[in-house]
């Protein structure tokens, strides 16, 4: 009698049992969403919109695997060449240098090393490109007259030297040709 008394109440409280256990914690259905109303943040010019939407998942669910690769999605927003407000060549790459220290991060773990390469290339191209010293490219256009001005002077300057030059030749075979 108490089984068939026992068994109802025991089932009826399994049956009552909080499931959450079972249940995807919401930080962690939050993250795509976080991190594509970001990234269209940013596609549409509006990073600091987009560091605000990374910065309150980071707030709301400190501690997570999530909460720490926003240290990458902020990285990738600074280094956009588009990001002429709040974008930094040296921010972006202190971001992924953070990023890459820290040995729990690994869903973008070689992107990021690859895209630090590219920001360190990029700062040394810069870095080269402001010492080069500049060349003076300007192209002075003469006018069609005085080009053929100073054409004519030049040949008449030449036609002048050949033709003392030709008379020294004359001299010198008059001078072998009779030699006392």
């Amino acid at each position: 009698m108490i089984r068939k008394v026992l068994v109802p109440i025991i089932l009826f409280v399994a049956a009552c049992a909080p499931v959450n256990r079972l249940r995807t914690p919401a930080h962690e259905t939050q993250w795509p969403i976080a991190v594509s109303r970001a990234t269209l943040a940013a596609d549409s010019g509006s990073y600091g919109n987009a560091e605000r939407i990374l910065a309150t998942f980071a707030a709301e669910n400190p501690g997570t695997r999530e909460a720490r690769e926003i240290v990458f999605w902020r990285a990738m927003f600074k280094l956009d060449p588009g990001n002429t407000t709040s974008g930094s060549l040296g921010e972006g790459l202190n971001l992924l240098n953070i990023y890459l220290a820290d040995p729990s991060t690994v869903a973008y773990r070689a992107e990021a090393k690859v895209v630090r390469r590219l920001a360190i290339t990029t700062q040394i191209l810069q870095a080269k490109a402001m010492t080069l010293p500049a060349r003076d490219t300007t192209i002075q256009k003469v006018s069609n007259e005085a080009e053929v001005a100073a054409l004519r002077a030049e040949l008449a300057r030449t036609s002048a030297e050949l033709a003392r030059t030709s008379a020294e030749l004359d001299r010198i075979k008059k001078r072998l040709a009779n030699p006392n």
